[in-house]
């Protein structure tokens, strides 16, 4: 994370920063001392962070994810965060998601207000049964194995792949 570069923009003015946690597309998992360093500028100049947490339960083997609003009370305060069932459970067309919004009322004022204005009010009720019964049924196991299906091929392609695009250039 470039805070140089963050903290340019904080000073420039800026309020929101969007935090995509784990990172996509490489799946890198931020560490708690990048969170507490974050946290620092973001307090500093009182900053709202919108942080996309949509890949959370995919973190490989090795890896915890920690939420963002997770890490102080100063920090929830300034947190929105966005996750889904649809990354992990591949329902994606079924259109729903969750926004863990922080008891500041104005900021919950603000957000429902803007998801009204541009329609986006109703919950889908077949995403609604379908997440429901994927975090019931499809559990923490078929999870697990998947993570560890998809670290060893990451892990098997990758220098293979790296070696290849290397030596043909």
């Amino acid at each position: 994370m470039d805070y140089e570069n963050l903290e340019q923009h904080f000073r420039s003015g800026a309020k929101l920063m969007i935090l995509c946690s784990p990172h996509n597309p490489v799946g890198r998992v931020w560490t708690e001392a990048e969170l507490f360093r974050l946290q620092e500028l973001i307090v500093r100049y009182d900053a709202i962070v919108l942080s996309d947490e949509i890949w959370a339960d995919l973190a490989f083997p090795g890896n915890r994810h920690r939420p963002l609003a997770s890490i102080s009370p100063e920090m929830s305060e300034r947190t929105l965060t966005f996750m889904a069932p649809s990354k992990t459970f591949n329902i994606a067309g079924l259109y729903l998601s969750n926004i863990i919004i922080p008891p500041n009322a104005g900021l919950r004022e603000a957000f429902c207000r803007q998801l009204q204005q541009i329609s986006l009010t109703h919950v889908n009720l077949f995403g609604l049964v379908a997440s429901d019964a994927a975090y019931r049924c499809g559990g923490a196991n078929g999870l697990m194995s998947c993570l560890f299906i998809c670290g060893k091929t990451r892990s098997s392609w990758r220098p293979n792949f790296l070696e290849s695009q290397i030596r043909s250039k």
